[in-house]
């Protein structure tokens, strides 16, 4: 920098220096000299929301704005604010108090608050409050200053309030008042018209004499909260008011006073208003109720009145013809005499509407001396009208007539229906000389009308005596109308009483209820009765033979079980039976005896049967057959005394049944069909148990045929325990060969089969190679305990189809190889079947190729392939020019066929592809020197090479071929390497021309690799001209030129350019200087 620029640059500041000094002392010279504190402002709110204040407003908050004129900082205020009359704070004192404390500097103002209720008697205008202002200053000094505080109070708006609405009753459910009405409501609806929310209001409501409230006093208070603005409704209630009984219906006037609070400009104004009402009392309703029927009932039910009726109801109706609720509240009933009203109740002394009706029930007992015939019954009814509040009360005399009806065609028909001799479900035959014969009958009440306290006396003919004090029964329970009892006395007979029919007479007496009333009856039956002579001798019927429980027996069993029922067919008990069964040839009872004996000691009824029961075994060698046996029976026959001895014999026939009944249902590969060479192939056998009840222990002892071994013992027989299987899918309905082994088989050992139940045995089997396919015949022999819990044995005749399995087809690549950018590239795979049985419905299907190749056909359909067969499939594939990947890659086939049993099998195989990328050669601009040749010359021959494909060359070479053109030397040949897709490459060879002059033909032969290392070669020819020798000739002046033509070029272009770097430079040095 330059002295005169600094120089500058110091005046320049010095110039601000003096502009700034002369700035201070102007802004210093500002500032007025102190003169303490004064109000700016004072005004009602706050600065950013000032309101206005009126009489009778609360808590209106008072802003006083003080300026410090002072030339010192003030650090506190203490503002004492002496109101005027009609002014306090909000807590009623006189001087409020407000302070403020931080630095108040000069000319700077600060703001006191004071929360001001002003009365209501205060008029509007202007008053001035005073305040004293005390201050301490900055340096520690205090002062005090006395300042006037203007407060300005407007007039206050009067609320628009009108009464709207007055009605008895609540919102939604108005009624009217009647002289006498108790506890009803009067509802005054109060619209605020006007801009200012009410917040509380007390409405005192001045009533007429013949209204009172609860208590007696004839003004009520109601305050209600929050009454909106702009048409906000207040709804006064008052309560539980009474209209004396002596009120004339008409208005009467009420007067109405509000008292209430609203907010205005932030404070609470209160104001009053009184209105003149009207209220209407209405006149009292007529008496509504009437008597719609009446009818008597008894126990809920329809019924009639007799003399003597206790607790009959008479059921009144009684409809509501009113516009109002009524329900009663007490009755009273005149009756003639005989009549006594026990109570009343019903729906009537609950609230009824208007048009429905309701229930009376008098109860009543009638004197068994009152006279049928009509009666006139006359009812008071004292109810409420419910037309508001607690309603109020009327009544109502109403005439009821009622009839008592003449008992004496009163009765229900009784009938003995059944009289026989013994006791209900035990049929006795009365013989001369019985004793304790019980005779019962059967009584069935067939009337409307239940009878009841029945007593039955018996007359007896002669030779009948009671066994017990007196021939009279009685019957407790009630015998309702369609019921029925039974009774059984107990009779001696005389021995000289004659069999034949014998008459008794039966005497019933019982009693008859109806409506409350009971009535004494009687009625007098004959039963007739016969004495059946008694017999010497009878005999006992053979109801049923058979084995115990139906179950058969066959031959071998023990300890089988010959039940043999027998009935009593004789007119008396036996007792003390003793069997002997006598039996056939094959047949021993305990320790080979040929009887079986049993004892039945008794005793048995007339027809009552008993059963008995043999054990036998029976020979193993026994022939199954129908077989006799002899029964004979010795019993004693209870006839009386000592009783009767007699013998019976009876024929018995049996069957022994032949042992069978298993079949053989099928048998079934499980996983996969199995055929010659198999091993670990398991066949699942299925037998049915079609004949046995129970079999037990079952054991399998299973024989194959040649060249099958079980698993399990390495030879061609094994015991195997049965098993039971559950399957998700049931087994006979698969009407296949083969279980896929998709079905989850669980297999638990069988511990028994019941009749219908199958029998399945998995057999583990190794097939011999020799073995060939077709059907086979095996045997498996059953033992087991049958249902007698002997050791039997049942031969089974089984069959196994051996069709021959498939254990694979093969997918082999035939051609595979393809040329990226070849139009014909051919996909050929071969499906070899490897197994023993041809496979029938075969599709191949190419699920996945890699990306960029797709195929013409991607499913193929194969009739069949025979066992060990092939078939060879064809498709075209098409390939992306732009595949990203070549080399080896995989492809993915799937296949699927039906085994010999149209079991349908499938699985996936991956199958080799080649992808390449296409060489192809254009040998171009294919040149020769000299031209024409001529004999002895050394032939040059250049060309290019263009690679046209998509694949790089690798290692290639060009040549010629000897012919009799020319004859080869070292540089016939030559190496040009790798050449890429689209890259051409140049090459030179030489050769020595041996031939005569002529045309001739040249053969080039290019030889490459490619990236797999497969090795190719293309032959080119192009034509040779030979000619004679050429003559020496000087080069033409015009060849020299321009041979030359290039160099002269060069020169001009150097010397050129040295001219225009000297220049620049020379220049570029005379600036510098």
């Amino acid at each position: 920098m330059t002295v005169d620029e600094f120089r500058r640059l110091e005046s320049l500041i010095l110039v601000l220096i003096l502009l700034l000094g002369s700035t201070y002392v102007c802004m210093d010279e500002a500032y007025p000299r102190p003169g303490g504190l004064a109000v700016v402002d004072s005004f009602w709110g706050t600065r950013g929301q000032p309101r206005k204040a009126y009489p009778g407003t609360r808590d209106n908050l008072l802003t006083v704005l003080l300026r410090n004129d002072m030339d010192e900082n003030v650090t506190s205020l203490t503002g004492y604010l002496a109101l005027p009359g009609g002014f306090t704070d909000f807590y009623g004192r006189k001087t409020p108090v407000d302070t403020w404390s931080g630095s108040l500097e000069p000319r700077d103002t600060v703001s006191l608050s004071y929360h001001i209720d002003i009365d209501s008697s205060v008029e509007p205008g202007t008053y001035y409050a005073s305040l004293t202002v005390e201050y301490i200053l900055e340096d520690g000094s205090e002062g005090e200053v006395d300042l006037n505080v203007a407060l300005h109070v407007d007039p206050t708006p009067v609320l628009r309030i009108e009464v709207v609405n007055i009605y008895w009753g609540s919102p939604g459910n108005p009624y009217i008042a009647v002289p006498g009405s108790r506890d009803v409501d009067l509802v005054v609806e109060v619209l605020n018209l006007d801009n200012y929310p009410i917040r509380e209001l007390t409405a005192y409501l001045d009533l007429p004499g013949d209204i009172k409230d609860l208590y007696g006093s004839d003004e009520v208070v109601c305050t209600v909260s929050g009454v909106g603005a702009g048409g906000g409704l207040a709804r006064l209630v008052f309560r539980s008011l009474q209209v004396s009984e002596d009120a004339s219906p008409g208005s009467y006037l009420c007067r109405l006073d509000l008292e209430y609070l609203f907010d205005l400009e932030g404070s609470t104004v209160e104001q009053s208003r009184g209105f003149d009402i009207y209220v209407k009392i209405s006149g009292k309703p007529e008496a509504p109720v009437e008597l719609a029927s009446a009818y008597w009932s008894y126990g809920g039910e329809p019924t009639v009145a007799f003399p003597g009726s206790r607790g009959i109801s008479l059921h009144l109706t009684l409809v509501n013809l009113g516009s109002y609720d009524v329900s009663a509240s007490k009755v009273e009933v005149k009756t003639p005499k005989g009549f006594r009203l026990l109570r009343a109740s019903g729906g009537i002394f609950n609230p009824t509407p208007s048009g429905s009706s309701a229930s009376l029930n008098l109860d009543f007992n009638i004197t068994e001396e009152t006279a049928p015939g009509k009666y006139i019954l006359h009812l008071t009814l004292w109810y409420v009208i419910h037309c508001g509040g607690k309603g109020t009360e009327a009544k109502a005399s109403l005439r009821i007539p009622v009839e008592v009806e003449d008992p004496s065609g009163v009765d229900t028909e009784l009938e003995v229906v059944s009289a026989y001799w013994g006791s209900p479900g035990n049929l006795r035959v009365a013989t001369p000389g019985s004793r304790l014969m019980p005779l019962t009958l059967e009584i069935m009440n067939r009337g409307v009308y239940q009878a009841s306290s029945l007593v039955i006396d018996f007359a007896l003919p002669d030779g009948f005596k009671p066994s017990y004090g007196f021939a009279r029964a009685s019957v407790r329970s009630l015998i309702a109308s369609g019921g029925s009892a039974s009774v059984t006395i107990y009779l001696d007979l005389d021995l000289g009483v004659a069999p034949g029919l014998h008459t008794f007479q039966v005497n019933i007496s019982y009693r008859v209820s109806v409506g409350g009333a009971v009535f004494d009856r009687f009625k007098t039956f004959n039963i007739t009765l016969p004495v059946e002579e008694a017999a010497g001798s009878s005999y006992l019927e053979v109801s049923s033979v058979d084995w115990a429980d139906g179950r058969p027996v066959y031959p071998g069993d023990e300890d089988v079980e010959l039940t043999v029922g027998l009935v009593n067919r004789a007119a008396y008990p036996i007792s003390g039976v003793h069997a002997i069964l006598y039996l056939p040839e094959g047949f021993e009872g305990d320790y080979g005896s040929s009887t079986v004996e049993l004892y039945e000691q008794g005793s048995i009824r007339r027809w009552g049967g008993f059963t008995l029961s043999f054990k036998m075994s029976i020979d193993k060698g026994l022939s199954p057959g129908i077989y006799e046996m002899v029964l004979q029976l010795n019993y004693i026959l209870e006839s009386g005394g000592l009783g009767v001895k007699c013998e019976e014999t009876h024929v018995l026939k049996v069957e022994v049944s032949r042992l069978e009944g298993v079949e053989f249902v099928q048998s079934l590969w499980y996983g996969s069909s199995a055929g010659p060479g198999d091993t670990g192939v398991r066949l699942l056998t299925v037998l049915r148990n079609t004949g046995i009840p129970s079999m037990s222990g079952i054991v399998g002892y299973v024989e194959m045929p040649r060249g099958f071994t079980i698993v399990l013992t390495g030879n061609r027989t094994a015991k195997l325990i049965p098993s039971s299987l559950r399957a998700t899918t049931s087994i006979p309905t698969l009407g296949a060969g083969v279980i896929p082994s998709e079905i989850p088989l669980q297999l638990q050992p069988m511990s028994s089969a019941s009749k219908g139940d199958d029998i399945y045995f998995m057999i583990p089997l190794n097939i011999s190679l020799d073995v060939p396919t077709g059907n086979y015949r095996f045997n498996i022999t059953l033992s087991f305990l049958d249902q007698w819990g002997s050791l039997q044995e049942i031969p089974v005749r089984c069959t196994l189809p051996l069709l021959g399995s498939i254990k694979l087809i093969r997918v082999e690549a035939v051609s595979t190889l393809l040329i990226i950018g070849e139009p014909d590239n051919r996909l050929s795979l071969k499906l070899v079947n490897q197994g023993t049985a041809p496979a029938y419905d075969v599709y191949l299907g190419i699920l996945g190729l890699p990306p960029g190749l797709s195929v013409e056909q991607s499913m193929f359909y194969i009739p069949s392939i025979p066992a060990g067969g092939e078939a060879v499939v064809e498709t075209n594939v098409y390939i992306n020019p732009d595949i990203q990947y070549k080399g080896p890659m995989t492809g993915l086939a799937l296949i699927m066929f039906k085994d010999v049993y149209g079991t349908l099998q499938k699985y996936n195989q991956t199958f080799p592809l080649m992808v390449r990328g296409n060489i192809e050669f254009q040998v171009m601009s294919v040149t020769s020197t000299p031209s024409p040749a001529y004999k002895g010359a050394l032939l040059m021959v250049s060309g290019i090479i263009l690679n046209r494909g998509r694949e790089t060359a690798k290692h290639v070479s060009v040549y010629l071929l000897k012919s009799s053109a020319v004859e080869l030397t070292e540089g016939s040949s030559q190496y040009i390497g790798d050449i890429d897709p689209d890259a051409q490459v140049p090459f030179t060879i030489e050769a020595e021309v041996v031939g005569e002059e002529g045309f001739y033909n040249l053969t080039l032969i290019v030889e490459y690799f490619d990236n797999y290392g497969g090795s190719y070669s293309k032959i080119y020819q192009f034509p040779l001209e030979v000619g004679p020798p050429p003559k020496a000739e000087a080069p033409p002046l015009e060849e020299q030129f321009y041979r030359f033509l290039p160099a002269i070029l060069t020169g001009v272009f150097l010397v050129v350019i040295g001219y225009l770097v000297l220049r620049y430079v020379r220049r570029t040095m005379g600036r510098g200087g």
